[in-house]
This record gives structure tokens, C-alpha cells and sequence, in this order.
């Protein structure tokens, strides 16, 4: 039965996807991310609970806007649902330090260090998680997009682009300017971006259904090959 929510948490709640950038979905049956206040009304066990949770998902929001203010999409579904089984497993501190990985892994990414990436998409819809696995599927297949070893590796692999941005590196080298990096050989200008993950979702074919608590996740194709396949339809 979906928890009851203390009107002043849900008007807490409301606030937060107001001040969260664009908040769409990828989902084909709706154009908006599920609510921060559907999910934890439809994850948290108990009282206890629904603040613990509710103050979870208000801090990943509040990174994600303050990092990726033009972030298209923000499908929560399968990261809320993953915060509250780490509560559940492991209580309010196992949860805390998660939510401080998530927080660490949008500074690092974001608008305000020297990588500057436009969209947190790769993390939350597992590209870099699918990528990472198929580089060790016999090691790797066991770990989830929102494992902590995963987002540890995620923190590492920051701080190995930041190293290649300082020297200035060939592909990773020093932005000139205020735009966004883009690393890919196809466009994410936001009307493409939003078209392929859109169209990859209704297809299946994205590596993590963040739009979805218990989301299928996948790793078994070139994931970045059939992207670009998406781009080129036009």
C-alpha cells in the first residue's frame, strides 16, 4: 500500500522537481518524470521511512540541478527504488553514504569542474555503466548501474579525465570557452539528444529503464554503435 505523505514533506517534495531542470521522461507513455512525491509514496515501508527516502531523492535533485541545469531528462524510478533497498538493507548512514557517491559523481561531471558534460544521461540510462561491464563481462556482470563499486569506479575514471585534461590530451584536452564538451563523434545538441533517447526507449534498447523502480538493465551490445544508428536515422 503506497505511503501516506505528511503534507508538509510533499510540499517539500513538489518544490524540489520545481527547481529540478526539465524533469521528462524518457517513458513513451508519458512526457514527464514520475514525481518525487509518487515515488516515495510508492517505495517507502514505513514512516520512518518516507523522510529518510524523501530527503534521499531531495538531495539527488538538488545536485543534479545545481550540476546539469540543462539536463533533459530525469528518470528516477529505478535510482529511488534502489535508495530504498539500501535503507531497507542497511539503514540511514548506508543510504547517506550512497547519496554521497551519487552527489560526488555530479560535481565531478558537471558544469562546474573542467570534464563540463551537458547531461548526466550516460550515468542514469547505463551507457557508462554498459561500456564498463563489456569491457569484463566475467568480473563485471554481477555489478548494478547504481552499485557502489560502480560509482566509486565512476569517481576514478573522473579523476583519470581531469589528469588528461590538465596535460591538455588529444581528446580530453582543455575546453575553450563556456560550452559543454561532447567527446562523442555525433551530435547531442539537445533535439537530437532528446529524439534517440526517446526512440531508444520505446525500442528497448537502452542500457538501464531508469523510468521504471526495478528496471530491466543490459549490457549484451555496443550500446555507443547503436546510438550512433539512432543518430543517423535523422
Amino acid at each position: 500500500m503506497p505511503a501516506d505523505l505528511p503534507d508538509a514533506l510533499r510540499a517539500r517534495l513538489e518544490a524540489a522537481d520545481r527547481r529540478a531542470p526539465l524533469r521528462r521522461s524518457v517513458a513513451p507513455a508519458r512526457a514527464r518524470a514520475t514525481p518525487l512525491t509518487d515515488l516515495v509514496a510508492a517505495l517507502a515501508a514505513g514512516p520512518e521511512q518516507v523522510e529518510v527516502l524523501a530527503a534521499a531523492l531531495e538531495r539527488i535533485v538538488r545536485a543534479l540541478a545545481e550540476h546539469f541545469p540543462d539536463n533533459l531528462f530525469a528518470d528516477l524510478d529505478r535510482l529511488a527504488g534502489d535508495a530504498a533497498r539500501r535503507h531497507a538493507q542497511g539503514g540511514t548512514r548506508a543510504l547517506s553514504a550512497h547519496v554521497d557517491l551519487v552527489e560526488a559523481i555530479f560535481a565531478k561531471f558537471g558544469r562546474h569542474g573542467p570534464i563540463r558534460f551537458r547531461y548526466v544521461h550516460d550515468f542514469l540510462y547505463g551507457f557508462d555503466w554498459a561500456r564498463w561491464v563489456r569491457r569484463d563481462v566475467r568480473r563485471r556482470a554481477g555489478v548494478d548501474p547504481y552499485d557502489t563499486a560502480f560509482l566509486r569506479r565512476m569517481l576514478a575514471r573522473g579523476d583519470e579525465l581531469e589528469a588528461e585534461i590538465a596535460r591538455d590530451g588529444p581528446i580530453y584536452g582543455r575546453l575553450r570557452g563556456p560550452g559543454y564538451r561532447n567527446p562523442f563523434r555525433f551530435s547531442r545538441e539537445p533535439d537530437v539528444e532528446s529524439r534517440v533517447l526517446r526512440a531508444m526507449a520505446a525500442d528497448g534498447h537502452l542500457p538501464v529503464d531508469a523510468h521504471e523502480i526495478g528496471g530491466a538493465v543490459r549490457f549484451d551490445r555496443d550500446f555507443e554503435a547503436l546510438r550512433r544508428t539512432y543518430v543517423a536515422r535523422g
